[in-house]
């Protein structure tokens, strides 16, 4: 069986390198820029987006919740969504480039540069001092796992434009007629665990900056470096989904 273990996780990884599940990483990276201001929401934030994402995929391979793609109607309505999450990569690529190049303008000038930056590097310290009731706190974190669940969701969908591994249904195909569904439940759930891989990176590296002063200090020192890179990321990224849109 721990040839099989290893197998899932290979494929799982494997397929969470796609163009949709990438672009669902840096949809959430961009949701921590913005809510991410304390580990505890960084925490709960990554958490929920793997688990949620991890048994979304579990769910559409067992229940074969794929097969719905093969209306033309629904594939036409996910394809569209797809050129939505293009257009909003896109959107905040503009934005991290337009802010990088009204810094240089400004730093050239003698000012200070644009100082918005992702809360977790502490841009707005602030906001964590203030006094927060019990009930707004849970408020607050209630929302994160809800949009965690829905970012979750969507990459699921959008991710079921990408054809997974033939490895995938062989194996689990395999496991199904030798009459093993214990280790069938195993395979998937590893697979569905690896395929949060991508996610998983990002959440652990955003979480270590939240706790390291000293990589923030880098970060912030290197803010038009961090800016520049990042637009093209995301410019990138959109110009792709877009290129699959209209040619795949």
């Amino acid at each position: 069986m721990s040839e099989y273990v290893l197998l899932a996780i290979a494929l799982g990884i494997n397929d969470s390198l796609n163009p949709y599940g990438l672009s669902i990483v840096l949809l959430f990276l961009i949701f921590l820029s913005f809510y991410g201001c304390a580990p505890g929401h960084v925490i709960i934030s990554g958490l929920f987006l793997t688990l949620s994402l991890s048994l979304m995929i579990f769910l559409s391979i067992v229940r074969g919740y794929d097969i719905w793609l093969e209306s033309a109607v629904m594939n036409t309505a996910v394809r569209i969504l797809s050129l939505g999450m293009a257009a909003v990569l896109g959107g905040f690529g503009f934005i991290s480039f337009s802010e990088w190049w009204r810094g240089k303008k400004d730093s050239r000038a003698g000012g200070a540069g644009v100082n918005r930056l992702p809360v977790f590097l502490g841009a707005y310290p602030a906001h964590n001092a203030v006094p927060c009731s019990r009930r707004g706190v849970l408020r607050e974190f209630v929302s994160l796992i809800i949009v965690s669940v829905l970012l979750g969701t969507l990459g699921t969908v959008l991710g079921s434009l990408w054809p997974k591994s033939q490895h995938l249904y062989l194996s689990y195909y395999s496991l199904m007629t030798a009459g093993r569904p214990q280790a069938v439940i195993l395979f998937l759930g590893f697979y569905s665990l690896a395929s949060a891989f991508c996610v998983v990176v990002v959440w652990l590296v955003v979480l270590s900056i939240s706790y390291s002063e000293r990589i923030k200090g880098i970060l912030i020192k290197a803010v038009s470096f961090v800016r520049i890179t990042s637009s093209a990321v995301l410019l990138s990224m959109g110009l792709g989904l877009l290129y699959l849109f209209f040619y795949r």
